[in-house]
């Protein structure tokens, strides 16, 4: 899906600064942190990029999620089919892309259950080959 036919069909301007933060999201496929964000771009103050991803995340484009007690933003299934892998022993994440087998499953799946599907995310804990390694 598009950003700009998106944020046409909720009636919201396509600014400049929701273009790149949408396409940080699109380059970088792991969860990040405000801070990361923030980083990343430097042409966001503090409260527009708060007013961003809030925005962002009440129009299902980004969903959260807590890493390590801090929040993560990854970008929702509707516009990434991908599967998170979240190492819980160092933290780190893993992004799987199996778009096609995900949506032809999820398909099957709503279609047997006569389920109208919105959004989906799919999330996986456990211990990374590193870490297992160590054990």
């Amino acid at each position: 899906m598009e950003l700009s036919n998106y944020l046409a069909s909720k009636k919201l301007k396509t600014t400049p600064q929701r273009v790149d933060l949408f396409n940080l999201f699109k380059q970088n496929n792991n969860p990040m942190s405000f801070d990361f964000i923030q980083k990343q771009i430097s042409n966001f103050d503090r409260s527009t990029l708060y007013r961003n991803l809030a925005l962002f995340k009440k129009i299902d484009i980004i969903y959260t999620l807590n890493i390590d007690n801090t929040e993560h933003f990854a970008l929702s299934s509707k516009f990434e089919h991908n599967i998170l892998m979240i190492c819980t022993v160092c933290k780190q994440s893993f992004v799987i892309d199996c778009q096609k087998e995900i949506d032809e499953f999820i398909h099957k799946l709503c279609s047997s259950s006569d389920f109208e599907l919105h959004s989906h995310e799919i999330r996986l804990s456990g211990i990374c080959s590193k870490c297992s390694a160590i054990k």
